[in-house]
């Protein structure tokens, strides 16, 4: 199977990977997801991946292929000497809960266990969240990454916690 991968140059530091689609319409999809997906820092809601951030399709040769910033694509000729090798990949803190749109929604009136916003999901507090999503169609439990949430905090238990057994239906 062929493997693209999808490279970030966050803030100048250092490439990681943030994933590796099977073929070159999913490595697209990929990225127009990553383009809109946001989040809530200090009760403002900001793009994950912003100006100072560089995404980057990288086909199964190693060559650049599509490189974009926070509002448009870049020249992939400025990556004509990017090397993969010793691109990073991102440590996995836990998990959080998101609606149709990708949004978070730990902290706001749709969370069913009474987060705060830079709260992730770990443990037994995973498995739940999952059960929860099993029963309401629209939300799912996605990866919460290193350097995703300012100040995390790892919940691994939600004992007494959710407030409503379903919530309202994802716009």
């Amino acid at each position: 199977m062929t493997q693209y991968q999808i490279v970030v140059i966050a803030d100048g530091d250092s490439p990681y990977c943030e994933g590796n689609p099977s073929s070159r319409d999913e490595a697209f999809e990929a990225v127009k997801a990553m383009q809109a997906a946001t989040m809530y820092e200090n009760g403002q809601e900001k793009f994950v991946f912003d100006y100072e951030d560089d995404i980057l399709i990288i086909d199964p040769e190693g060559s650049v292929i599509y490189a974009w910033n926070r509002d448009e694509p870049r020249d992939v000729a400025a990556y004509a000497d990017f090397k993969i090798s010793g691109t990073g990949t991102r440590k996995l803190l836990g998990w959080q809960i998101v609606d149709a749109d990708g949004l978070n929604i730990h902290g706001e009136e749709n969370d069913p266990f009474g987060l705060a916003s830079f709260e992730i999901l770990s443990g037994d507090a995973v498995e739940q969240a999952r059960a929860w999503v099993a029963e309401n169609p629209g939300y799912k439990v996605v990866e919460a990454f290193a350097g995703d949430i300012e100040e995390p905090s790892v919940i691994s238990r939600l004992p007494g916690r959710a407030s409503t057994p379903t919530a309202k239906p994802a716009p």
